[in-house]
C-alpha cells in the first residue's frame, strides 16, 4: 500500500522548556553538571504534558538541583526553529529556603549541583567541561549589569499541549 505524501504544510510541533538563573542573596549562582559529559548549565528542560512553563521549571530545578525556587522574572524568551518549533524561556530566580543545600548526589537528572560566585562562573568557559549553551554568561552579565527583567505574569497561563507530551500542534495558516 502506497503512503500518502505529507502535506508540505503540516503542522509543526511546538516544544515548551524553561531554564532557572538563580541567584542567592550572596550573588552566588546555582548551576548543575548535567549527565553524560554535557557540561554545565542552569537548571531546567522540558516542559510536562498539562504543567505551565512556571510548574515546569520549578519543578525541574528541584529535580536536577534539589532546591526550591520562586520564579520573580522573566530574563527572556527564544523562539528557535529548527526541524521543531522551540520555545525557550529564561527565568530570574530565587531559593525559596536560603539555608537549603543543593542535591548532593548523582542520578538521571544531573551528576551535581553547587553556588558558584560570578567569577568561577566565568571561568567555567575554559574548564574541560565547558558550558553546555553560548548563551550562559551573556543572561549572568546581563543580570549583573542591571539589564531588564520582565514581569512573571506575561507568561503564568502558558501551559504544555493536550496532545504529544510537551508539544501542541501549530495551526496552519
Amino acid at each position: 500500500m502506497e503512503e500518502e505524501p505529507k502535506e508540505k504544510n503540516s503542522p509543526k510541533k511546538m516544544h515548551f522548556s524553561g531554564r532557572a538563573i538563580i541567584r542567592n542573596s550572596k550573588g552566588e549562582y546555582l548551576l548543575v553538571r548535567e549527565t553524560d559529559e554535557k557540561g554545565w548549565m542552569f537548571p531546567g528542560g522540558a516542559v510536562e504534558k498539562g504543567e505551565t512553563v512556571v510548574e515546569g521549571v520549578v519543578r525541574e530545578v528541584l529535580e536536577e538541583a534539589g532546591i526550591d525556587v520562586e520564579i520573580t522574572k522573566v530574563i527572556c524568551v527564544e523562539h528557535l526553529v529548527t526541524s521543531k518549533e522551540k520555545m525557550r524561556y529564561f527565568f530570574y530566580c530565587v531559593p525559596k529556603d536560603e539555608d537549603q543545600s543543593p542535591k548532593a548526589f548523582s542520578d538521571h537528572h544531573s551528576e551535581e549541583a553547587k553556588w558558584m560566585s560570578f567569577g568561577d562562573l566565568m571561568k567555567i568557559e575554559s574548564s574541560p567541561l565547558g558550558w553546555r549553551r553560548s548563551n550562559v554568561t551573556s543572561l549572568v552579565k546581563h543580570i549583573e549589569s542591571g539589564g531588564e527583567l520582565y514581569d512573571v505574569s506575561v507568561v503564568e497561563g502558558v501551559i504544555a499541549g493536550k496532545n504529544c507530551g510537551q508539544t501542541y500542534p501549530l495551526k496552519k495558516k
